[in-house]
Protein backbone atom coordinates (compact mmCIF):
# COMPACT_ATOMS: atom_id res chain seq x y z
CA UNK A 1 0.00 0.00 0.00
CA UNK A 2 1.53 3.54 -0.60
CA UNK A 3 1.58 6.31 1.31
CA UNK A 4 -1.17 8.07 -0.74
CA UNK A 5 -3.03 4.87 -0.08
CA UNK A 6 -2.69 4.97 3.49
CA UNK A 7 -3.94 8.53 3.37
CA UNK A 8 -6.93 8.32 1.91
CA UNK A 9 -7.94 5.15 4.25
CA UNK A 10 -6.54 6.70 7.23
CA UNK A 11 -9.10 10.08 6.08
CA UNK A 12 -11.84 7.32 4.83
CA UNK A 13 -11.79 6.16 8.69
CA UNK A 14 -11.76 9.31 10.65
CA UNK A 15 -14.93 10.31 8.25
CA UNK A 16 -16.87 7.60 9.06
CA UNK A 17 -15.54 7.44 12.95
CA UNK A 18 -16.25 10.95 13.20
CA UNK A 19 -19.94 10.22 11.43
CA UNK A 20 -20.80 8.09 14.80
CA UNK A 21 -18.67 9.66 17.38
CA UNK A 22 -19.67 12.98 16.62
CA UNK A 23 -23.64 12.82 17.26
CA UNK A 24 -22.64 10.55 20.26
CA UNK A 25 -20.42 13.57 21.74
CA UNK A 26 -22.53 16.40 21.27
CA UNK A 27 -25.54 14.97 22.88
CA UNK A 28 -23.01 14.57 26.29
CA UNK A 29 -23.74 18.18 27.67
CA UNK A 30 -27.38 17.62 27.64
CA UNK A 31 -26.52 14.43 29.43
CA UNK A 32 -23.59 14.89 32.27
CA UNK A 33 -23.87 18.52 33.62
CA UNK A 34 -20.17 18.73 35.03
CA UNK A 35 -18.99 17.94 31.32
CA UNK A 36 -16.46 20.54 30.06
CA UNK A 37 -15.20 19.06 26.92
CA UNK A 38 -14.84 15.81 25.45
CA UNK A 39 -12.76 14.39 22.09
CA UNK A 40 -11.99 10.61 20.59
CA UNK A 41 -9.35 10.94 18.61
CA UNK A 42 -7.05 8.01 16.91
CA UNK A 43 -4.23 5.86 18.55
CA UNK A 44 -1.97 8.11 16.75
CA UNK A 45 -3.02 11.10 17.97
CA UNK A 46 -5.55 12.36 14.80
CA UNK A 47 -8.97 14.41 15.62
CA UNK A 48 -12.19 11.93 15.19
CA UNK A 49 -14.65 14.23 16.73
CA UNK A 50 -14.80 16.88 19.52
CA UNK A 51 -16.59 19.79 22.09
CA UNK A 52 -15.36 21.97 23.77
CA UNK A 53 -12.01 22.88 22.74
CA UNK A 54 -10.91 25.84 21.28
CA UNK A 55 -10.72 25.11 16.89
CA UNK A 56 -6.72 26.07 17.16
CA UNK A 57 -6.60 23.92 19.99
CA UNK A 58 -7.81 20.71 18.58
CA UNK A 59 -5.37 19.08 16.64
CA UNK A 60 -2.85 19.68 19.62
CA UNK A 61 -4.94 17.64 22.20
CA UNK A 62 -5.52 15.27 19.89
CA UNK A 63 -2.06 14.68 19.57
CA UNK A 64 -1.88 15.09 23.40
CA UNK A 65 -4.06 12.82 24.07
CA UNK A 66 -2.09 10.08 21.98
CA UNK A 67 0.98 10.99 23.73
CA UNK A 68 -0.39 10.70 27.54
CA UNK A 69 -1.65 7.13 26.47
CA UNK A 70 1.57 5.88 24.95
CA UNK A 71 3.44 7.45 27.99
CA UNK A 72 0.65 5.71 30.72
CA UNK A 73 1.66 2.80 28.36
CA UNK A 74 4.91 3.18 29.25
CA UNK A 75 4.40 3.01 32.96
CA UNK A 76 1.62 -0.11 33.30
CA UNK A 77 4.99 -1.85 31.47
CA UNK A 78 7.47 -0.59 34.07
CA UNK A 79 5.06 -1.15 37.74
CA UNK A 80 4.18 -4.87 36.11
CA UNK A 81 7.42 -5.88 34.97
CA UNK A 82 6.10 -7.10 31.41
CA UNK A 83 7.19 -6.11 28.24
CA UNK A 84 4.02 -3.93 27.56
CA UNK A 85 1.00 -3.05 29.39
CA UNK A 86 -1.65 -0.92 27.83
CA UNK A 87 -3.75 1.33 31.29
CA UNK A 88 -7.58 0.70 30.64
CA UNK A 89 -8.79 3.94 31.92
CA UNK A 90 -6.26 7.27 32.89
CA UNK A 91 -7.31 9.65 35.56
CA UNK A 92 -5.91 13.17 36.40
CA UNK A 93 -7.32 14.91 39.07
CA UNK A 94 -6.69 18.55 39.89
CA UNK A 95 -8.17 21.32 41.42
CA UNK A 96 -9.43 22.88 37.96
CA UNK A 97 -10.43 19.96 36.22
CA UNK A 98 -10.53 15.81 36.31
CA UNK A 99 -9.76 14.41 32.90
CA UNK A 100 -10.57 10.51 32.12
CA UNK A 101 -8.86 9.26 29.14
CA UNK A 102 -9.68 5.86 27.89
CA UNK A 103 -8.81 3.22 24.83
CA UNK A 104 -11.87 2.34 23.44
CA UNK A 105 -11.81 -1.04 21.10
CA UNK A 106 -13.75 -1.03 18.61
CA UNK A 107 -15.87 -4.50 16.95
CA UNK A 108 -13.50 -3.97 13.39
CA UNK A 109 -9.94 -4.62 15.33
CA UNK A 110 -9.36 -0.72 15.49
CA UNK A 111 -9.15 1.62 18.80
CA UNK A 112 -9.71 4.87 19.67
CA UNK A 113 -8.60 7.40 22.91
CA UNK A 114 -11.74 8.95 24.45
CA UNK A 115 -10.65 12.39 26.28
CA UNK A 116 -12.97 13.70 28.63
CA UNK A 117 -13.05 17.00 30.69
CA UNK A 118 -15.19 17.28 33.31
CA UNK A 119 -15.10 19.84 36.38
CA UNK A 120 -12.99 19.60 39.13
CA UNK A 121 -15.35 17.32 41.81
CA UNK A 122 -17.22 15.76 39.64
CA UNK A 123 -17.52 11.72 40.89
CA UNK A 124 -15.78 9.10 39.93
CA UNK A 125 -18.46 6.83 39.11
CA UNK A 126 -20.20 9.72 37.24
CA UNK A 127 -16.73 9.94 35.07
CA UNK A 128 -16.68 6.00 34.19
CA UNK A 129 -20.69 5.69 33.73
CA UNK A 130 -19.56 8.42 30.85
CA UNK A 131 -16.97 6.46 29.26
CA UNK A 132 -18.60 3.70 29.38
CA UNK A 133 -21.75 5.22 27.84
CA UNK A 134 -19.22 6.58 24.93
CA UNK A 135 -17.98 3.15 24.67
CA UNK A 136 -21.42 1.24 24.26
CA UNK A 137 -22.76 3.76 21.99
CA UNK A 138 -20.02 3.32 19.90
CA UNK A 139 -19.33 0.20 19.49
CA UNK A 140 -23.34 -0.40 18.77
CA UNK A 141 -22.82 1.01 15.65
CA UNK A 142 -19.76 0.14 13.94
CA UNK A 143 -19.57 -3.56 12.57
CA UNK A 144 -17.62 -6.42 13.77
CA UNK A 145 -13.91 -6.75 11.37
CA UNK A 146 -14.78 -8.73 8.58
CA UNK A 147 -18.76 -7.79 8.03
Amino acid sequence: MTDTDKARKLEELLQFYGRIGTPIIEKLPEKVEDLQSAMLCTMEGFNVCSIGFAKEKISQMAAVSSSVYAMSSSVVSAFSKSKEGEPNIIFIDSDLVNILGKRIRLPDGNSLILLIAFSSGTKLGMQQYTAQYIEDELCKQIPQAGN
